[in-house]
């Protein structure tokens, strides 16, 4: 998704974006909903855990893999892989409690004010994610100068 700053948005790139806004949104909503149930408590955690658990080594396995592959100091791979597999480890929990948590008390998200904060929440993040990753080499040359 690279463009010069000049360059209008077309209708596929308008596609490309309302896309990524949608999926990030439902995943950051159900995320924050996973936040608020591990606070909460949701019946069957302890059930769910290993899954999470077995998410992460797979995602570690991956991410050693690939970083190894591509990075050319072959020894950031591994604490890169290391930060992959704990962020794959918290987003995949929350996701999975928060999905719990609305499979389990489907009336708890019934306080409309309350789901448009967490949906304001989201898109918010998903428009610093996505300002990020568009500026992803003006932020690693800011970080390398200091």
């Amino acid at each position: 998704m690279a463009r010069s700053r000049d360059a209008r948005l077309g209708t596929v790139e308008w596609l490309q974006l309302g896309s990524f806004v949608t999926v990030c949104t439902i995943v950051l909503v159900v995320v924050f909903v996973g936040i608020g149930a591990l606070v909460e408590g949701v019946a069957g955690f302890e059930d769910r855990v290993p899954f999470y658990v077995l998410t992460m080594a797979l995602s570690f396995l991956a991410s050693v893999v690939a970083f190894d592959a591509e990075l050319a100091n072959s020894r950031a791979s591994l604490p890169w892989a290391c930060a992959v597999g704990l962020g794959t480890f918290a987003l995949v929990s929350l996701m999975g409690e928060g999905t719990a948590y609305v499979v389990q008390r489907p009336d708890g998200l019934a306080l409309a004010e309350v789901a448009f904060y967490v949906l304001a929440a989201a898109l918010v993040s998903c428009g610093i994610g996505y300002w990020s990753l568009q500026n992803w080499e003006t932020l690693s040359l800011s970080r390398s100068a200091l």
